[in-house]
């Protein structure tokens, strides 16, 4: 027991399934600090409001970057679907042409064959057909 409680012996891991205290573990990588202390110079002064004001414009330009990038993404996004959206619709239209023509020449040949008809009654009968 008290080589396992120094970190010796063999076995892979304590109670519960986690690894004992000293064995090799990947080294963590110290978090990075959202807001980093501020620098300080050879006097021992902190930063100088110039250099202050220097990295705030640089964090404005930075964020007014981003956010034109993302707005000419969005509206090459809306750009793009708009194209496909006026694609399909001359699509759809070129399709309702092309049944408009078929069914107008189907009237036409029904036209033509009720016309025969109505010729060959009319000479069945023995009348003239003018037509």
């Amino acid at each position: 027991q008290e080589q396992e409680q120094a970190g010796g012996g063999g076995g892979g891991g304590g109670a519960g399934g986690r690894p004992r205290y000293g064995a090799e573990a990947p080294a963590a990588l110290p978090k990075p600090k959202l807001n980093p202390e501020p620098i300080v110079d050879a006097k021992g002064d902190s930063e100088s409001k110039e250099v202050m004001d220097q990295r705030n414009q640089m964090r404005i330009a930075l964020a007014r970057k981003m956010k034109k990038d993302l707005l000419a993404n969005k509206e090459r996004r809306l750009a793009e679907q708009h194209l496909r959206q006026i694609d399909e619709l001359d699509a759809k239209l070129k399709e309702v042409e092309l049944l408009r023509e078929e069914n107008r020449r189907k009237e036409e040949e029904l036209s033509q064959l009720v016309q025969m008809q109505q010729n060959a009654r009319v000479r069945a009968l023995g009348g003239d057909a003018k037509y």
